[in-house]
């Protein structure tokens, strides 16, 4: 099963030097230089701020990025052969659901200037990996990576640069490696990091995306865009090569990982979905399984205070700092919401105070990336389990 699974990822997306290849590359390279255009406009008018400078001590980053740069591995799909979206299309949700298993998984996002929500089917994305967004005066990417179940979105925002990218077809440690339209720099796709190129050492902002179904996201989001099929590809859009999160015995919850990794760490099952943080330097990953269970978690990453709490609505854990005023909260789960032992007080999924003394107050949100546990364990070895024995 193991060979099989390399031959297909190996075979997936690779294209004969035929026709309609040909034409399809030309489309992705004309879109792209139109994207990369369009990003030099906005670099040209609108002044961003220095990305903050890395804490590891400089020897041990560059040791760090020559390791993950020395593990990178060929696997027979080219640069470019699975094609990042930089013009994508979007519907309504009545249309889309139209052609919607209620079951299957998407990807939401809400940080777009018009207060639109955005919905991203994950099997439209297993087939591009990458999805660019240009926001009003800064660009976006969405990102997802078959093989380490991760998706994350990430502000393009790098120094003086508003970046676009594409996809190698290159893997390190089985995480997707990205590339800026800017430099070619390389970056590995989960922690957000470039690891080869002018950009090196640079990690990108990590904006808020929620993993949940389309039957939850339609219902909640009726007004929201759903990413269109119509993509200028040819693709089976009906089809995920690796399985279906849907059905169980697929790649996504059983079965080897494909290519050998870095770190491995026993503590949970490999494919044990996560939500990777990282807080004051430290790493931790939320076991989605376990908060879905226990409705909160309280606990504290360095010095910060933190609560993991179950979205009943979207079916997914969001994550919120615990202080504010100079005051830490200790949550519990009550029936179906998040109230704080301290006053009573009621608290909504999206963290801001109902019923009770703190009504009107809002609790910061922390990014987390979901993604399978031996994906995160590997880039962040060590890595704090949470709930865990000590939480």
């Amino acid at each position: 099963m193991h060979e099989t699974m390399q031959s297909r990822h190996s075979q997936l997306f690779r294209h004969t030097a035929s026709a309609k290849h040909c034409g399809q590359r030309g489309r992705f390279r004309q879109s792209a230089r139109a994207f990369f255009w369009l990003l030099m406009i906005c670099l040209f008018f609108v002044p961003v701020c220095e990305s903050a400078a890395q804490d590891t001590p400089q020897d041990d980053r560059e040791a760090i990025l020559t390791g993950m740069r020395d593990r990178l591995r060929e696997t027979g799909i080219l640069r470019d052969a699975i094609p990042a979206l930089t013009t994508p299309d979007y519907v309504t949700v009545r249309d889309a659901s139209l052609s919607m298993d209620p079951r299957e998984a998407v990807f939401i996002a809400f940080f777009f200037p018009d207060g639109i929500p955005r919905i991203y089917p994950q099997r439209i994305l297993v087939w591009h990996e990458v999805i660019n967004e240009v926001l009003d005066q800064s660009t976006a990417v969405i990102t997802y990576s078959p093989l380490t179940g991760s998706v994350a979105a990430y502000s393009g925002v790098s120094g003086r640069y508003n970046l676009g990218f594409g996809v190698t077809g290159l893997l390190l440690d089985n995480n997707s490696v990205l590339y800026d339209f800017f430099s070619n720099s390389k970056w590995a796709q989960l922690p957000g990091l470039c690891f080869d190129g002018a950009f090196k050492g640079r990690a990108l902002k990590r904006l808020p995306i929620f993993w949940t179904t389309w039957e939850r996201a339609q219902a909640t989001y009726p007004e929201a865009k759903v990413l269109s099929a119509s993509t200028g590809f040819k693709r089976d859009y009906g089809r995920d090569p690796y399985g279906d999160y849907m059905l169980p015995g697929t790649y996504y919850d059983s079965g080897p990982v494909i290519y050998p990794i870095h770190n491995i760490d026993k503590r949970m099952d490999p494919k044990r979905p996560v939500l990777g943080i990282e807080q004051d330097g430290l790493f931790a990953a939320v076991d989605k399984v376990a908060v879905r269970k226990a409705g909160v978690v309280n606990f504290t990453l360095g010095v910060t205070a933190l609560v993991a709490v179950y979205d009943p609505i979207l079916d997914t854990v969001r994550l919120y700092k615990r202080s504010f005023d100079d005051r830490t909260l200790n949550f519990e789960w009550a029936v179906d919401r998040m109230v704080d032992k301290e006053t009573r007080t009621e608290w909504s999924r999206d963290g801001v105070g109902g019923v009770g003394y703190f009504r009107g107050k809002r609790l910061e949100p922390v990014v987390g990336v979901d993604c399978m546990w031996f994906a995160w364990a590997n880039f962040y070895p060590g890595t704090r389990i949470v709930p865990g024995p000590t939480f």
